[in-house]
């Protein structure tokens, strides 16, 4: 039997629709991967200076390259997704997948929470390479900027600062993987925070090796010996995300008018009109701080929300976590603990 392929017109233009060129992303055109500096914008470590306005991308976003429903191929190390129709014939869906820009994850949506399309995420906290905000290992997070401008550099080039349902997305798909909890059973123990002590009271450049996932804390650990300041997590996929907790608040997406309460226990607090409980809560209904999946704070009463926690800051060493939530703060004060994320949606 004759075993070999067969694809229509349709398909073959999906084919051949480049979503990486010379190794980055192609946005209606071969462009640099990263986001222009713009003024209000901290470098890392915290030096807050105007960098002068980035370079215009090549193109803009281009919508030509449609996708197949379903399931699609993971990248960076992730399993091939089943076969699937499209158009009638028969195609290795892995073969129509756009893949992430370089340092970016795929990400499959989670309606639950709700996203309903997969996007790319940055495995590290966004960092400055030759005045753009990039996701690398090297350097330290970008901070001490505002919500604004963490806004700005991330929709530069094509992409959006990580949205709420994008980060409980995240957030999910770490509680449910077992790699991620101190006993190897998912909810019981506690999950890993990253750099939540503030020894040394600095935020951390990652390792390009995810095996040396306690990098730069003084603890020893590895992508197999689990530590609470084990600075990576495990997802679902196979793929590793930096930071996800600690090191850095992350401003995102989001600016609930109304807030949820009492702040402290995530699973303690009451919905608000702005704040459902899918917006805030872990899947596991019983887990609280002492299970290390952060904390609830307000402080302020701005539209305005920041997760994960940091190594300094103030917080507790419980208070730090993937679900950590801070909302009320101030989105045009920018402080030496608070960077970014970006998603980009292919």
């Amino acid at each position: 039997m004759d075993r070999r392929p067969v694809y229509d017109r349709q398909v073959l233009r999906v084919l051949v629709q480049p979503w990486l060129c010379a190794g980055v992303l192609v946005v209606g055109g071969c462009a640099r991967v990263g986001f222009g500096l713009g003024t209000d914008v901290g470098l890392a470590g915290g030096d807050h200076r105007s960098a002068g306005d980035g370079l215009p991308l090549d193109g803009a976003p281009g919508s030509d390259g449609a996708l197949a429903d379903g399931p699609h191929e993971r990248r960076d190390g992730g399993t091939p997704a089943d076969g699937k129709q499209v158009d009638g014939k028969q195609v290795d869906s892995k073969q129509v997948a756009p893949s992430c820009p370089a340092g970016y994850l795929r990400i499959d949506p989670d309606p639950t929470v709700g996203t309903t399309a997969p996007f790319c995420v940055a495995k590290y906290e966004m960092k400055n390479s030759g005045n753009q905000a990039v996701s690398q290992a090297a350097g330290l997070p970008m901070v001490k900027l505002t919500r604004t401008a963490a806004k700005s550099l991330c929709t530069a080039a094509g992409g959006s600062l990580i949205s709420n349902p994008e980060w409980m997305t995240i957030a999910r798909d770490i509680e449910r993987t077992a790699a991620n909890w101190s006993t190897g059973v998912v909810g019981a123990g506690e999950l890993n925070q990253g750099h939540a002590d503030n020894v040394p009271p600095t935020q951390l450049a990652a390792s390009t090796d995810d095996a040396d996932a306690c990098f730069g804390t003084g603890q020893v650990c590895s992508d197999k010996v689990w530590h609470s300041e084990r600075r990576t997590f495990k997802l679902s996929s196979g793929d590793v995300i930096w930071d996800f907790a600690g090191n850095a608040d992350e401003w995102i997406d989001w600016a609930p008018a109304t807030f949820a309460s009492p702040q402290g226990e995530l699973n303690s607090a009451n919905p608000s009109a702005d704040m459902p409980l899918a917006s805030y809560r872990p899947a596991g209904a019983t887990l609280t701080s002492a299970n290390r999946i952060g904390s609830y704070i307000i402080n302020g009463s701005s539209a305005s929300a920041m997760r994960g926690g940091s190594s300094g800051g103030g917080y507790k060493e419980n208070q730090v976590g993937i679900y950590t939530l801070l909302v009320g703060w101030n989105p045009t004060v920018a402080f030496a603990d608070q960077g970014f994320r970006c998603t980009v949606h292919p």
